[in-house]
């Protein structure tokens, strides 16, 4: 076990890593706080003529689309220093296992950056809620509401964050767009695939939502075949779950092949 993990010796290369970026991930916070300073400022005077607050849907919204674009874009840096032969030399020649070596780019963008983004978020909503506007009535939204299902979103969060984090070690140079390129060919490459399926099993016409979930016929009558509620939220959560999973692996044997 020792050989793979070692507490000391990660708590000693996670603290090399954090002072090392600190300014980086300090300009990056600022980036970030600016961005959401403006998209708040353009809702908010949207809503200024109606003399309402930004209601918790518009909140919930703005937290989503930074969140996930944010994180992508954070995740596929992390692995920034085993990039090319030259760069990843240093890094690699480091007394650390592949193990440590891989969990201090999963830390990072998976707890230490949701963690980040929620305190700057919250604090920006609260700026603009009760300091500079003072509607009356206003709401923080609850990211985590499972009435709403809005903590949904770091379900979302985590498949595309495991997906970042494979192309951030896989791809040696613009990270992000050849991971969002692999990414969006694939989703576009699985549609076709399960409408040829769906065309091949079912003569007549028909629409899908999600690969290999629910189906819509139409013919002289419109129906739909879908799974129970309840399954397809299984079904849904071991997707997300499956993707997550094997991509983290993925981007953990990647990581071990630098080594070699």
């Amino acid at each position: 076990m020792n050989s793979l993990f070692n507490l000391q010796r990660f708590a000693m290369l996670f603290k090399k890593h954090t002072l090392e970026n600190f300014r980086y991930y300090i300009m990056y916070l600022v980036v970030l706080f600016g961005i959401m300073s403006l998209f708040f400022l353009f809702t908010s005077m949207s809503f200024n003529g109606r003399h309402i607050s930004i209601p918790v849907e518009t909140q919930f919204s703005m937290f989503t689309g930074l969140f996930l674009l944010g994180g992508t874009i954070f995740t596929s840096t992390v692995f920034s220093d085993l990039a090319g032969k030259k760069r990843a030399i240093f890094s690699l020649t480091l007394p650390v296992t592949y193990t440590e070596r891989f969990l201090i780019g999963w830390v990072y963008s998976a707890i230490v950056y949701p963690v980040m983004f929620a305190a700057c978020f919250y604090f920006v909503d609260w700026l603009f809620l009760f300091v500079i506007n003072q509607w009356p009535g206003a709401n923080f939204v609850n990211v985590f509401s499972a009435e709403k299902k809005f903590y949904l979103v770091f379900v979302i969060y985590a498949a595309l964050q495991a997906i970042s984090l494979w192309g951030s070690v896989f791809f040696d140079k613009y990270q992000f767009i050849k991971t969002a390129f692999v990414f969006f060919v694939f989703v576009f490459v699985l549609n076709l695939f399960n409408k040829g399926l769906l065309s091949l099993l079912i003569r007549t016409k028909g629409s899908t939502g999600l690969p290999f979930s629910d189906l819509s016929l139409e013919n002289f009558n419109y129906g739909r075949v879908a799974l129970d509620a309840h399954v397809h939220n299984i079904y849904l959560v071991s997707v997300v779950a499956s993707i997550t999973i094997l991509f983290w692996l993925a981007a953990l044997l990647r990581v071990k092949e630098k080594e070699v």
